[in-house]
């Protein structure tokens, strides 16, 4: 790699303190010794500007070392790109292009002939790598300097988006000069966690032109009527009485400004079926992508499906594709937590990623920043309504962030049976002002007031523990039960310290308040309490984050999950759980299908020694697959697996998954999936021009655009003779003495003229 531009050279300074006036205050000082002291004693006008000049040296060589002065060398070399190329190989590529005498996978193969000339040529300059994907990328060997696209298109999906991040995450430290996408955008998995444009957009930020090249009819005016349910939830999870948003998309063709009606079917578990919601979409032109939202509540627990669909339209010559169904478990009775925070600190981080693991909690987080300070205290509203949240956590966020009437309606729903649990940090308990609200009364430790304002360092001990300190629990309690009872002072050993804690004014001596967990000084670090009904917790630390970075990620989970089941009054009930899920819910007759199950405790603690089995409840027809099969257990992810015969008739499968241990029948729990009688990547014969288009859009700044292959050809062409510069800054920097010659002569220069004025005032009597 070259240089690509001439250095620029650039001085600046850089001034001791970082202030240029300290440099010239001790600078004038300086001056006036040198101007205003004259060399003592008798001696000659001649010899007392020799001395003078002497000491002005010095003050000029100290001037330089105050003012640090400082070389900026910038310039830029080549870097050695890559160009990524992607080719779609799902099987929606077997359909027909715009031109009905070749599919579209013909059609892109036959393309990538005529462009390997140019991919060539480009290779000499750039690394030029080339994928297919489905559901996800495969990476194509250059074999004696060419390309071998498959035989044919795979019997797969389409995800776009997670085949474009799993590449690009992978080539990060490279320099991409591009990305070309080539396919019919017609995306068939929606259950992954990608955000679809998460990876287009990451592109633009970095620069990256994204091209775009559609294979397949891209709809007109003329084309066939057709709408086409394309997104829809395979699986969704609500709770009784909770209000869920029911999201999914439907594409529209040949239907300009018509108003199309949606409905929303749920079916129970007896498969009655009933009308739950409708609304109506309009259609903007004769090609549309249309978001469809549907709020619906469920009534009652239990396992449904809910299946959004929209009627026939005059002239709809495709019908199979007008509906979709998703598989809805509905609970009884999820704990809903509020977590209110001031400081966004690491702590919140870990434990929310905890508190999302488990499927029973539900957790709202709500964020008090100091920045808009201006704008508090902050109402809470419908958050303190007495069934909104079963528990409430409140972070290292100041009383004055929130009301003291709603403090005191916070105090009231804790004493009608609500949980509670104030953490550690700079701004909490009595530091943060809620000795003097209403919270004092329910907290189960003593607080003193102290001033609102920035943080004193010299007030800290006051109010903190500033060292690392060890959590060692001082009885049985469920809260502090990690382990067996014979190894879990071990397990509280071993943890990382706490990074320091609030320090109590003391612990309440009433009924039912217990100190869990202390300092190896005996300072409190959790103390449990009642108030009223309710359960609280004071916990003086704000550092549990580092169980997670130190491998302990399941020891914070359980701690946090019992935590919160504590405060709710859960840590009462011993069911036990039996828990299933399959690798989708809606498969391709003849498909692959991975069941995943097991049991666990009402702590959330896997019971390895199970004995699971799967039964079909509901099935069109088995033929030749089993009624009943038995799940192994698996060592590496701690649950029970079986792959499911390969089922080959459309309809609704249910089964039930149960669990024994030693012979009894501790729980299980049933799981529906669909066999497809229509295929997904075959529903729509147009190109997504509009989602690619999109993807598109976050590169347009950076020359990322949907192209024909035409225009394709032609950028290729102009990158061979004209390439973009991708260039790397280089920025050296030299600053007086920092380097150990720089600073030798310097101090040689300065210790030489001071040696020299002395030798001279020496042997002219001065001194």
């Amino acid at each position: 790699m070259n240089d690509h531009t001439e250095p620029a050279l650039e001085w600046i300074i850089r001034p001791i303190f970082d202030q240029v006036w300290v440099v010239g205050a001790l600078a004038a000082a300086l001056l006036f010794v040198w101007w205003w002291i004259p060399p003592g004693g008798s001696v000659t006008p001649g010899r007392r500007r020799w001395l003078r000049l002497l000491r002005l040296g010095v003050v000029l060589l100290a001037l330089l070392t105050m003012l640090r002065p400082t070389l900026l060398i910038k310039s830029t070399r080549d870097l050695r790109a890559t160009l990524l190329v992607f080719c779609d190989q799902s099987r929606s590529m077997t359909m027909l292009d715009r031109e009905p005498t070749q599919t579209r996978w013909e059609a892109q193969s036959e393309y990538m002939k005529s462009i390997e000339p140019l991919l060539k040529d480009l290779g000499e300059r750039l690394d030029v790598q080339l994928y297919v994907y489905d559901t996800q990328a495969v990476a194509l060997e250059q074999l004696n300097g060419s390309w071998k696209l498959p035989e044919e298109p795979s019997l797969q999906r389409t995800d776009v988006p997670g085949s474009l991040e799993e590449v690009i995450q992978a080539s990060v430290g490279q320099r991409l000069l591009g990305v070309i996408l080539m396919g019919d955008g017609n995306q068939t998995v929606f259950d992954n966690a990608n955000e679809s444009y998460r990876v287009a957009k990451e592109l633009g930020a970095a620069g990256v032109p994204l091209f775009a090249l559609p294979w397949g009819p891209t709809g007109n005016t003329a084309q066939a009527r057709d709408v086409v349910v394309e997104q829809f939830p395979e699986k969704l999870q609500a709770y009784v009485k909770n209000e869920l948003d029911v999201r999914g998309t439907v594409r529209v063709s040949g239907m300009a400004d018509q108003d199309i009606p949606v409905a929303l079917w749920l079916t129970d578990e007896d498969d009655q079926r009933k009308k739950v919601a409708e609304i109506t979409i309009r259609t903007p032109d004769n090609d549309a992508l249309l978001p469809v939202m549907i709020p619906y509540v469920p009534e009652e627990e239990g396992h449904f499906r809910l299946t959004l669909e929209i009627e026939p339209q005059l002239g709809e010559l495709l019908q199979d594709n007008n509906e979709l169904t998703a598989f809805l478990i509905v609970r009884e009775g999820g704990l809903r937590v509020l977590y209110l925070e001031g400081e966004m600190r690491q702590e919140q981080k870990f434990l929310r990623w905890s508190l999302d693991a488990s499927p029973d909690v539900e957790l709202d987080f709500q964020w008090l920043s100091r920045k808009h300070e201006d704008r508090w205290p902050i109402p809470l509203g419908a958050a303190l309504n007495s069934n909104a949240y079963d528990v409430f956590l409140i972070g290292d966020l100041e009383a004055a962030a929130v009301s003291a009437d709603e403090w005191q309606s916070l105090a009231q729903l804790i004493s009608d049976g609500k949980g509670m649990m104030m953490l550690g940090g700079y701004h909490a308990f009595g530091f943060g002002g809620y000795a003097e609200t209403e919270l004092a009364k329910v907290l189960p430790v003593s607080m003193q007031g102290a001033p609102r304002g920035p943080i004193d360092p010299a007030l800290l001990k006051r109010w903190h523990i500033l060292d690392n300190l060890a959590m060692v629990p001082v009885r049985t309690h469920p809260l502090t039960q990690l382990a067996d009872p014979a190894e879990n002072s071990d397990i509280w050993q071993r943890l990382p310290r706490l990074k320091g804690a609030n320090r109590f004014a003391g612990v309440k001596q009433a009924p039912g308040i217990q100190v869990l967990l202390e300092s190896p000084d005996a300072d409190p670090l959790l103390v449990a309490g009642e108030y009223g009904a309710g359960r609280v917790l004071a916990f003086a630390g704000d550092s549990t984050w580092q169980w997670w970075r130190s491998g302990n990620q399941d020891l914070h989970r359980r701690f946090w999950r019992q935590v919160i089941l504590w405060l709710a009054r859960r840590d009462e009930t011993e069911n036990k759980e039996v828990w299933a899920e399959l690798s989708g819910r809606r498969f391709l007759a003849g498909a692959d299908v991975k069941l995943s199950a097991g049991a666990r405790a009402a702590n959330g603690d896997p019971i390895p020694n199970a004995e699971l089995t799967a039964e079909f409840l509901r099935h069109p027809e088995l033929g030749e697959a089993p009624q009943n099969f038995a799940l192994a257990y698996s060592d590496k992810a701690a649950e029970f697996q079986a792959p499911l015969p390969r089922l080959k008739n459309p309809g609704t499968y249910r089964m039930r998954i149960q669990a024994q241990v030693d012979g009894e029948l501790i729980g299980n729990t049933e799981i529906e999936f669909q066999i497809l009688d229509r295929d997904l990547e075959l529903a729509s014969y147009s190109a997504d021009i509009e989602f690619l288009t999109r993807l598109t859009s976050f590169t347009n700044d950076s020359g990322g655009k949907l192209v024909t292959p035409p225009q394709l050809k032609e950028t290729l062409a102009t990158w061979i003779d004209h390439p973009p510069p991708v260039e790397e800054p280089i920025l050296e920097r030299w600053t007086l003495g920092e380097k150990p010659l720089d600073a030798w002569v310097f101090l040689i220069l300065f210790a030489g003229l001071l040696s020299l004025e002395w030798v001279l005032r020496r042997r002219w009597g001065l001194a």
